[in-house]
């Protein structure tokens, strides 16, 4: 985005540290999704998304839509049969418009999340990740 190049311009270090930061989110998920510590997934989900949003608070970028905000704010209030939050939603992308995802740890969360998303007119595409990759479900 054009925006985030003007940020970064202006705002080099700024723009590193959070750039550096996201790295070591990533990194950190990387590991937690290779050892099924499914805990440290969802740790990582959240600080992946606080960095963005990070990001766009101090750039001022609108990197999160109110669309994003609401899908985002849904998945991540929601609880499962046994009180549990097991749902973690965030950016796919680099937002401003893009879409986010959800990851949720039970399929019953999962299908509540849909019906919400459905609820609040936003419009779920059903993914799962498998050892191919991530793929459509018809």
């Amino acid at each position: 985005m054009i925006q985030v190049e003007h940020f970064k311009d202006n705002n080099y270090n700024d723009y590193i540290r959070i750039m550096d930061e996201i790295e070591v989110t990533v990194d950190s998920l990387i590991d937690a999704i290779e050892t099924g510590n499914i805990n440290e997934i969802k740790i990582m989900l959240h600080q992946s998304q606080y960095w963005i949003s990070k990001l766009d608070s101090v750039s001022t970028v609108g990197i999160i839509t109110p669309e994003l905000k609401k899908l985002i704010d849904i998945a991540n209030d929601l609880k499962n049969i046994d009180g549990k939050h097991n749902c973690v939603g965030k950016l796919s992308g680099a937002g401003g418009g893009d879409s986010g995802i959800a990851v949720c740890f039970d399929d019953d969360s999962c299908k509540k999340l849909i019906e919400e998303w459905k609820n609040a007119e936003l419009f779920p595409i059903d993914f799962k990740i498998d050892y191919d990759g991530m793929k459509r479900i018809e």
